[in-house]
Protein backbone atom coordinates (compact mmCIF):
# COMPACT_ATOMS: atom_id res chain seq x y z
CA UNK A 1 0.00 0.00 0.00
CA UNK A 2 1.72 3.24 -1.14
CA UNK A 3 -0.09 5.31 1.51
CA UNK A 4 1.07 2.91 4.23
CA UNK A 5 4.62 3.18 2.96
CA UNK A 6 4.38 6.99 3.04
CA UNK A 7 2.96 6.93 6.58
CA UNK A 8 5.76 4.59 7.66
CA UNK A 9 8.35 6.87 6.08
CA UNK A 10 6.96 9.93 7.89
CA UNK A 11 6.89 8.02 11.18
CA UNK A 12 10.53 7.01 10.66
CA UNK A 13 11.47 10.61 9.84
CA UNK A 14 9.81 11.77 13.09
CA UNK A 15 11.76 9.21 15.12
CA UNK A 16 15.02 10.17 13.40
CA UNK A 17 14.25 13.87 14.02
CA UNK A 18 13.80 13.18 17.74
CA UNK A 19 17.16 11.39 17.90
CA UNK A 20 18.93 14.23 16.06
CA UNK A 21 17.29 16.92 18.20
CA UNK A 22 18.21 15.05 21.39
CA UNK A 23 21.82 14.73 20.22
CA UNK A 24 22.00 18.45 19.37
CA UNK A 25 20.48 19.37 22.75
CA UNK A 26 22.97 17.08 24.57
CA UNK A 27 25.88 18.63 22.67
CA UNK A 28 24.66 22.16 23.42
CA UNK A 29 24.24 21.35 27.12
CA UNK A 30 27.71 19.83 27.25
CA UNK A 31 29.21 22.92 25.63
CA UNK A 32 27.37 25.24 28.05
CA UNK A 33 28.66 23.16 30.98
CA UNK A 34 32.22 23.30 29.61
CA UNK A 35 32.03 27.09 29.33
CA UNK A 36 30.53 27.48 32.83
CA UNK A 37 33.13 25.16 34.34
CA UNK A 38 36.00 26.96 32.57
CA UNK A 39 34.71 30.30 33.85
CA UNK A 40 34.43 28.90 37.39
CA UNK A 41 38.03 27.63 37.20
CA UNK A 42 39.18 31.11 36.11
CA UNK A 43 37.12 32.73 38.88
CA UNK A 44 38.67 30.40 41.48
CA UNK A 45 42.08 31.90 40.77
CA UNK A 46 44.61 30.35 43.11
CA UNK A 47 41.97 29.15 45.59
CA UNK A 48 41.95 25.39 46.24
CA UNK A 49 38.13 25.48 46.13
CA UNK A 50 36.15 25.47 42.89
CA UNK A 51 32.61 26.80 43.24
CA UNK A 52 30.17 25.85 40.50
CA UNK A 53 26.72 27.37 39.88
CA UNK A 54 25.20 23.87 39.59
CA UNK A 55 26.27 20.26 39.36
CA UNK A 56 28.04 19.62 36.05
CA UNK A 57 31.07 17.86 34.59
CA UNK A 58 34.03 20.01 35.62
CA UNK A 59 37.14 17.84 35.59
CA UNK A 60 37.94 18.45 31.89
CA UNK A 61 37.99 22.22 32.53
CA UNK A 62 40.25 21.73 35.55
CA UNK A 63 42.66 19.58 33.53
CA UNK A 64 42.62 21.90 30.51
CA UNK A 65 43.38 24.91 32.72
CA UNK A 66 46.21 23.05 34.47
CA UNK A 67 44.52 23.92 37.77
CA UNK A 68 46.42 21.36 39.85
CA UNK A 69 45.93 23.51 42.96
CA UNK A 70 42.18 22.80 43.05
CA UNK A 71 41.35 20.24 45.74
CA UNK A 72 37.59 20.45 46.29
CA UNK A 73 34.44 21.49 44.45
CA UNK A 74 31.36 23.16 45.96
CA UNK A 75 27.95 23.02 44.26
CA UNK A 76 24.37 23.92 45.16
CA UNK A 77 21.68 21.24 44.96
CA UNK A 78 18.02 21.59 44.13
CA UNK A 79 16.18 22.26 47.37
CA UNK A 80 18.80 24.56 48.85
CA UNK A 81 21.43 22.13 50.16
CA UNK A 82 25.06 22.37 49.08
CA UNK A 83 27.71 19.72 48.48
CA UNK A 84 31.46 19.60 48.91
CA UNK A 85 33.28 17.01 46.85
CA UNK A 86 36.78 15.88 46.16
CA UNK A 87 38.38 16.13 42.73
CA UNK A 88 39.64 12.86 41.29
CA UNK A 89 43.33 12.68 40.42
CA UNK A 90 42.80 10.57 37.30
CA UNK A 91 40.03 9.82 34.82
CA UNK A 92 40.02 6.21 35.96
CA UNK A 93 39.62 5.17 39.57
CA UNK A 94 38.53 7.02 42.66
CA UNK A 95 41.76 8.42 44.11
CA UNK A 96 41.26 12.07 44.98
CA UNK A 97 43.62 15.00 45.13
CA UNK A 98 42.62 15.31 48.79
CA UNK A 99 40.14 13.55 51.04
CA UNK A 100 37.68 15.22 53.34
CA UNK A 101 38.76 15.10 57.00
CA UNK A 102 38.82 11.53 58.29
CA UNK A 103 37.00 12.51 61.49
CA UNK A 104 33.93 13.38 59.42
CA UNK A 105 33.66 10.03 57.65
CA UNK A 106 30.22 8.44 57.89
CA UNK A 107 28.80 11.13 60.17
CA UNK A 108 25.57 13.06 59.72
CA UNK A 109 23.34 15.55 61.48
CA UNK A 110 24.21 16.81 64.93
CA UNK A 111 27.15 14.43 65.23
CA UNK A 112 28.81 15.89 62.11
CA UNK A 113 28.03 19.43 63.28
CA UNK A 114 29.74 18.69 66.59
CA UNK A 115 32.81 16.99 65.14
CA UNK A 116 33.31 19.51 62.32
CA UNK A 117 32.29 22.56 64.33
CA UNK A 118 30.12 23.69 61.40
CA UNK A 119 26.47 24.51 62.06
CA UNK A 120 24.43 23.19 59.15
CA UNK A 121 26.79 20.34 58.27
CA UNK A 122 24.48 17.43 57.42
CA UNK A 123 26.41 14.51 55.92
CA UNK A 124 29.84 13.14 55.04
CA UNK A 125 30.27 9.90 53.13
CA UNK A 126 32.37 7.30 54.91
CA UNK A 127 34.70 7.17 51.87
CA UNK A 128 35.44 10.91 52.40
CA UNK A 129 34.64 12.05 48.86
CA UNK A 130 31.46 14.05 49.42
CA UNK A 131 29.79 16.05 52.18
CA UNK A 132 26.67 18.18 52.41
CA UNK A 133 25.40 21.18 54.33
CA UNK A 134 22.27 23.27 54.53
CA UNK A 135 23.79 26.54 53.24
CA UNK A 136 26.52 27.99 51.08
CA UNK A 137 28.14 29.54 54.14
CA UNK A 138 28.23 26.18 55.94
CA UNK A 139 29.65 24.29 52.96
CA UNK A 140 32.33 26.95 52.39
CA UNK A 141 33.29 26.67 56.06
CA UNK A 142 33.54 22.89 55.65
CA UNK A 143 35.61 23.40 52.48
CA UNK A 144 38.04 25.69 54.31
CA UNK A 145 38.44 23.10 57.07
CA UNK A 146 38.96 20.34 54.50
CA UNK A 147 41.67 22.38 52.74
CA UNK A 148 43.37 23.10 56.07
CA UNK A 149 43.36 19.37 56.92
CA UNK A 150 44.58 18.37 53.45
CA UNK A 151 47.46 20.83 53.66
CA UNK A 152 48.33 19.64 57.16
CA UNK A 153 48.50 16.05 55.93
CA UNK A 154 50.26 16.76 52.63
CA UNK A 155 53.81 15.46 52.39
CA UNK A 156 56.47 18.14 52.71
CA UNK A 157 57.98 19.21 49.38
CA UNK A 158 61.30 17.62 48.50
CA UNK A 159 63.97 20.26 49.10
CA UNK A 160 66.91 18.17 47.95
Amino acid sequence: DPEGETRGFHAAVEIARQFVEARVARSAAKRRAELLAAEAVRAAGDSPILELPMGMPFRPAVIEAGADHLLFVVTPRPGGDWTLGGIRKYDEGFEQRADLPAAWGGLSGAELETVSGVPGATFCHKALFIAAATSRESILQMAALAVEEARRLAPAPDTA
